[in-house]
This record gives structure tokens, sequence and C-alpha cells, in this order.
């Protein structure tokens, strides 16, 4: 095998590795400024009843999808993610979303929502399909659904 054949095959050699994360964790490395959104992709779409049913996944125990991360070298820069700007250092191990950014950005949304927006509570006093509902800022009967009650922009 001639060495410009042979070189380019050792480059191919690279495996998948197959990761579970926790919520939590993901949206640490969020946070943290691993995870990180290449240009080509779109902005958020994704409308309440989007975020609803995929909140209402997580609870059931359904299974929500693969998340596809392309890791390898980040340099330092401001990173958007939604409404959310999170200033990152340079990483070796940034995590670029190739598929997943819909569902990173509605759990951001869920689980650190802002004053201005609206957040999402499981209402308990209703049997619905899907038993989280929205919760505007002026609700008080109700609790938002968050895990975490930081402001990963902090």
């Amino acid at each position: 095998m001639d060495e410009h054949k042979k070189k380019s095959t050792q480059d191919l050699d690279r495996t998948t590795e197959t990761t579970t994360f926790q919520i939590e964790s993901l949206l640490a490395d969020v946070k943290r400024g691993r995870v990180r959104i290449p240009p080509f992709q779109n902005p958020f779409r994704w409308e309440d009843h989007d975020r609803q049913k995929l909140l209402d996944s997580l609870y059931r125990g359904y299974p929500i999808g693969i998340l596809l991360f392309w890791e390898t070298h980040a340099p330092p820069s401001l990173v958007r993610l939604g409404r959310f700007s999170i200033h990152a250092s340079e990483r070796n191990d940034a995590l670029w979303v190739v598929d997943g950014q819909q569902r990173i950005l509605a759990l951001l949304d869920a689980f650190w929502p802002s004053e201005e927006d609206s957040a999402f509570f499981f209402d308990l006093d209703h049997e619905d399909p899907i038993p989280f509902k929205k919760a505007h800022k002026k609700t008080d009967r109700c609790r938002a659904f968050a895990l975490a009650s930081d402001d990963p922009s902090a």
C-alpha cells in the first residue's frame, strides 16, 4: 500500500462512541460552554406544544431520540443557544451539535425559564394526556417545572 493511501485510511479509522447523558450533566455542559451550535444549524423553531410533548415523553420514560455531537476543538467564543449567551473558553472536547438542537434548547427553556418567558409546570389537578401546562409569571398557584434554578448565562 502506498504511503498516501495508508494515511487516508488511517484518517478514516475513527470510531463512533455512544454516551448516555443525564439531563443535569448535559445542561451543565451547556453552561460550561462545552456544547456548541455550528453556524449551519437552523434557529430555534419549536412551538409550545413541541416542548410540552418533549417534557411529557421524559416524564413517561419514552425515548426522546438521539443527540448527535461531533467532539472536537472549539475556539473561545460567545456561544449563543436560543436566548442564552455563554462566554465559552477554548476547548479540545467541545460537543458540536449535529442533531438535537431543538431538544437541547427546549430543555434549557424548561429547566432554566427566564422571568420574561413563561415556563411549563406539571399540573397535578388535571388528568390531561399531556400534564405539562404553560405557566405565566403571574400564575401563583402553579410551580414551574425546573430541576435547576441557576441561570446558565451567569
